[in-house]
């Protein structure tokens, strides 16, 4: 039996948004990163993220080890960017007072509707 040997791609795939997902899933690779980074092993990540399998999960930690300077730097400037956007947009995470801006935006959208019998 022969020994086949050859290179895989990582399994990463790059959204619009410029950030980079594992294998066929909508998990982040810095969230894998950050729980390997935490102690996790590759079986807690799996179980965390369902819908990545362990070799994926592998494959991505490898990717992370043999590129370590440039996903730490990924990881800072994708940080940098949730920063700034939660800066520029104080008013969207002010959680006090969103029981009534719902039931206010709900009261404007339905005023149109005729009253129920």
């Amino acid at each position: 039996m022969e020994l086949l040997i050859e290179a895989e791609a990582p399994p990463l795939t790059q959204w619009d948004d410029g950030s980079i997902r594992v294998a066929n899933s909508r998990v982040p690779l810095e969230r894998v990163v950050c729980a390997y980074n935490s102690g996790d092993t590759p079986e807690e990540i799996r179980q965390d993220f369902e819908s990545l399998s362990l070799t994926d999960v592998y494959r991505a930690v490898a990717y992370y080890l043999g590129h370590k300077t440039v996903v730490d730097n990924y990881m800072k400037t994708r940080m940098a960017e949730a920063t700034r956007n939660f800066e520029s947009h104080p008013d969207s995470n002010d959680t006090n007072g969103i029981r009534e801006r719902l039931l206010n935006r709900h009261s404007k959208e339905n005023s149109n509707c005729a009253p129920r019998s």
